[in-house]
């Protein structure tokens, strides 16, 4: 009995760790445009949150833009190198889990869901598990945006990033489209009118080295915000 209630309250203790997500902001002035950064909602997928973990150290240098971070919103999944969420037996995948409406219960997506209504503009960092230039069932190395006024910032930034770039294949390319899958944070930022910027490293399964996807990761957000601020 004693060894049975043990380990129901380790569960709940796990279950309640992997839920809770950590939030950074710099919010200066209402006036601002406010940007929310997202990263790590595949635990396979670590580049992102490496980046946002270096990038909002210097996030106060960005006077006129109130920036939120969540570098680990799948903080157990990035532990143990997987996509999904480990710790939970249904809804497991972090980005088919979004809906325009309030949760039931505290959940990770409730308190994201929290911070993209008070925001402008969402980006999401992800990696692919392969080259869109070999392989277009994948989106790694890619760029996605659903706003026009940013579309030459985003050309820039893929023209700037394969400017540094030998192979062919592995350079960037900018997407004026992609598939919806449901209940995902692009699907939810249309829903709300939001602008969403999805940027897509190639990294699953380490086809690049992990400091390679972080500091184009880093170069993306930093040139971003700069054309922002």
């Amino acid at each position: 009995m004693y060894i049975f209630i043990f380990i129901v309250l380790f569960l709940i203790i796990i279950y309640k760790y992997c839920e809770k997500i950590q939030i950074y902001k710099n919010t200066i002035s209402k006036e601002n445009i406010n940007v929310l950064l997202i990263g790590g909602t595949h635990g396979n997928e670590p580049a992102g949150s490496y980046a946002l973990m270096t990038f909002k150290e210097t996030i106060n240098k960005f006077k006129n833009l109130n920036i939120t971070i969540i570098p680990k919103a799948n903080k157990c999944g990035l532990k143990i190198n997987t996509r999904y969420l480990p710790h939970r037996l249904f809804n497991r995948d972090l980005n088919r889990n979004y809906k325009e409406s309030n949760y039931l219960t505290p959940s990770i997506e409730q308190n994201i869901y929290n911070e993209v209504i008070k925001n402008d503009i969402i980006i999401d960092l992800h990696e692919g598990y392969d080259f869109y230039k070999l392989n277009k069932r994948s989106i790694g190395s890619t760029i996605f945006n659903n706003d026009k006024r940013l579309r030459d910032i985003c050309i820039e930034i893929t023209q700037d990033l394969n400017n540094n770039i030998n192979d062919e294949y592995r350079k960037f390319t900018y997407l004026q489209e992609i598939v919806h899958n449901n209940n995902s944070m692009h699907l939810l930022c249309n829903k709300l009118n939001k602008t969403y910027i999805l940027v897509e490293t190639s990294g699953q399964n380490n086809i690049q080295p992990l400091h390679t996807r972080v500091n184009q990761q880093l170069f993306i957000i930093n040139k971003i915000m700069n054309y922002l601020s």
